[in-house]
């Protein structure tokens, strides 16, 4: 999808390479991807959960290789941060020295601003969106009681969709760990108020030139990927 070049990394703040593409059937079923097996499928986005994936743990810009040897480990398949104390390799720890440097609200204060109910504290855990794993995950206050109704803005978003999917998750006659992970009342206004006044923002948009535009070819409503193949391809 995306070829090595030598001017740009998959990091932000940077002209697109040229050669670059997206190919959407590997994100949305646009003709059929989504039931189809191996490298052809398409590849929805992990769950919306507080863990944290290696990379995200060990971001390659702020960390140094280890060397390898036969048989590898663990270990040796992390990197190790150049400078832990002044220049963390984890993406929490930036987020948290970001959010406290730029002195974001945190989470429970935006959700009081909304007119939202708070989350409890002890409902705000850190871990997978494993039902049994979500049983027994440590609630954020018992890492740090600094945390005590002051869960950083963007943690609590994350706990907020997984609060609200674990209550779905472990009712009877649900799919279970499949049961779907969306955002929160808080977390999903956050985007789509974004998206909305991205669109509104832009005097070409829809929103702009046709309000009352719907998304609907042919008389039906269009799921993201119909509506990516329409715009690619014209074919309804």
């Amino acid at each position: 999808m995306f070829a090595g070049v030598q001017q740009r990394a998959l990091n932000g703040f940077g002209e697109f390479p040229t050669q670059w593409a997206i190919d959407w059937s590997l994100f949305f079923d646009t003709d059929g991807s989504g039931t189809k097996g191996g490298m052809q499928r398409s590849q929805p986005a992990y769950k919306i959960d507080t863990s944290l994936v290696n990379p995200l743990g060990f971001l390659p810009e702020f960390s140094k290789s280890v060397q390898l040897t036969s048989p590898l480990t663990i270990k040796q398949m992390q990197g190790e941060p150049v400078d832990a104390v002044n220049d963390p390799a984890n993406l929490a720890a930036r987020n948290l020295l970001r959010g406290l440097s730029l002195q974001m609200p945190s989470g429970q204060a935006v959700a009081r601003a909304m007119g939202l109910n708070v989350i409890h504290d002890r409902d705000l855990k850190v871990g997978k969106a494993i039902v049994d794993e979500w049983k027994t995950a440590k609630p954020i206050v018992d890492i740090d009681a600094s945390f005590a109704d002051n869960a950083p803005l963007w943690y609590y978003t994350l706990a907020e969709a997984q609060h609200y999917w674990f209550k779905r998750a472990s009712k009877p006659g649900s799919q279970g760990d499949n049961e779907p992970v969306t955002l929160g009342p808080m977390g999903g206004r956050i985007v789509a108020e974004t998206l909305i006044g991205l669109v509104y923002g832009d005097g070409h948009s829809y929103l702009q030139q046709d309000p009352n535009w719907e998304p609907v070819i042919g008389g039906r409503h269009l799921t993201m990927g119909q509506l990516i193949k329409y715009a690619l391809t014209g074919a309804r």
